[in-house]
């Protein structure tokens, strides 16, 4: 009887909770942690504002990064990441990027970097988990991104 009742609470509790978005600023900081013929590792400093009443974990994080119509490669976490409760601060999230087919056509790479505009194309999955329960959020964001003042070209 005991364990009926505790396990009938249990799915109470789980049901009435309500999560809330999560929200992810802009990147603040990047700094390069190792560059190898294979890979680039780095930390990116991003503000993640979590309004829910429990952390949670990101568990596995798959991107397919495209710069300008050019695959840079895969985005891998290289750090375990922990989002706390009620928070509201910026995170230190560190991932390698594989490079694939850079190597073979890195002219389009320098031209697309050269113009005052560029697209960032990202493309996968971001999994989270807290205890036993996992959920997995699809990324598929096109943003034009401005890396110069003015234009070299």
């Amino acid at each position: 009887m005991k364990l009926l009742f505790f396990l009938l609470a249990f799915i109470i509790i789980l049901t009435s909770c309500n999560i809330k978005e999560v929200e992810i600023g802009n990147i603040e900081g990047v700094s390069i942690k190792n560059i190898t013929k294979e890979q680039i590792s780095l930390e990116l400093m991003v503000p993640v504002k979590n309004n829910n009443n429990f952390a949670f974990t990101i568990s596995d994080l798959n991107i397919d990064l495209t710069l300008s119509n050019v695959n840079l490669g895969k985005v891998k976490k290289s750090t375990k990441i922990r989002i706390p409760a009620n928070s509201n601060q910026t995170q230190n999230v560190g991932i390698d990027v594989k490079f694939s087919k850079l190597a073979e056509n890195p002219l389009s790479l320098i031209t697309a970097a050269l113009k005052n505009k560029i697209e960032l194309k990202a493309t996968g999955y971001i999994k989270v988990r807290k205890f036993l329960f996992t959920k997995k959020y699809d990324i598929n964001e096109n943003q034009p991104v401005k890396l110069f003042k003015k234009g070299l070209l």
